[in-house]
């Protein structure tokens, strides 16, 4: 369940249903992953609060101020149903998981079924990579203003930042763009910010979703899931910048006539669907966000 925010779709209730439908199960063990936002309790509230609702346990991997021994992190791993990442800062989060070796624990866990779950950050890290605002300074470990209500996400809030391109986990192929109907705080609309990161990615295939949208897959089929808010894809299937018509997921691939925006998805083959890179470029101000927002040192970590 790829959703394009955390809060916003993921802990909503009709979210949490299809979440707990994916899993077979009445009521699915959860397991929260809060890395993205360093696993503050507020984040957590907000995006477990449907599944919270609707009587699915929740336990939490806690890995950001700390770190477990291994057979802990693979005891809860193994022991969970579904895996929630939150959203936030992609990543420092995916940087974590690598060096604690988390990343093969959660590919056993898609392996045997575990559904894998998430909004904007809880969706990029299982592809290739995303389009991110980790570079967003109220995302940073010291400065996590945006999770805690300290900052809002209008423009204006704080100084200007770039969305980049980071990379995920590599289970599926294609860059994520979440929120894709959205501007944040520093003003840009990431649909039109999008094109330009394909252009400098050509080599990978678009997929977007919106803020109140998610991709579902079960096993080789996909379908769209949105909940009742506005969102970009009008009546007659076109595309809305400003909200005109309901939550929607889209793929952009970049040619040489542009970038080509294709009909807004609805379901179908999944293996048809997300197309393998030709090549994948890492984005050149990756060391500067990892520079601002450095991982804990082991002292730190004590």
């Amino acid at each position: 369940f790829f959703g394009g925010s955390g809060k916003g779709l993921v802990g909503s209730e009709a979210a949490a249903r299809r979440i707990i439908g994916l899993s077979g199960k009445a009521s699915p063990s959860v397991l929260y992953v809060g890395t993205p936002t360093y696993d503050l309790a507020v984040s957590r509230d907000q995006q477990c609060a449907g599944l919270v609702q609707l009587g699915c346990p929740v336990k939490e991997l806690k890995v950001a101020h700390e770190t477990p021994g291994q057979a802990e992190i693979k005891s809860l791993i193994e022991d969970a149903d579904v895996i929630v990442v939150s959203g936030g800062n992609t990543l420092w989060a995916v940087d974590r998981w690598k060096n604690l070796g988390i990343p093969p624990l959660f590919a056993q866990a898609m392996d045997r079924g575990v559904v894998l779950a998430g909004g904007s950050a809880g969706a990029i890290c299982w592809f290739d990579g995303g389009h991110s605002d980790s570079m967003d300074p109220h995302t940073y470990f010291a400065t996590p203003f945006l999770f805690t209500g300290e900052s809002g996400d209008n423009a204006g809030d704080r100084t200007s930042w770039d969305y980049i391109r980071v990379p995920g986990l590599s289970f599926l192929p294609g860059l994520i763009c979440p929120h894709h109907d959205r501007r944040q705080s520093n003003g840009i609309l990431r649909s039109e910010d999008f094109n330009g990161m394909l252009q400098r990615h050509p080599g990978e295939q678009g997929i977007c979703i919106d803020h109140f949208a998610a991709l579902v897959v079960e096993g080789d089929r996909y379908e769209v899931f949105h909940i009742d808010e506005p969102g970009s894809v009008k009546e007659d299937g076109s595309f809305s910048s400003s909200g005109e018509g309901r939550p929607g997921v889209w793929v952009k691939n970049f040619s040489s006539e542009g970038v080509q925006l294709g009909p807004a998805l609805d379901k179908g083959s999944l293996s048809e669907l997300l197309k393998r890179p030709s090549e994948v470029k890492e984005d050149p101000r990756l060391e500067v966000g990892r520079r601002e927002n450095p991982q804990p040192s082991a002292e730190a970590e004590k």
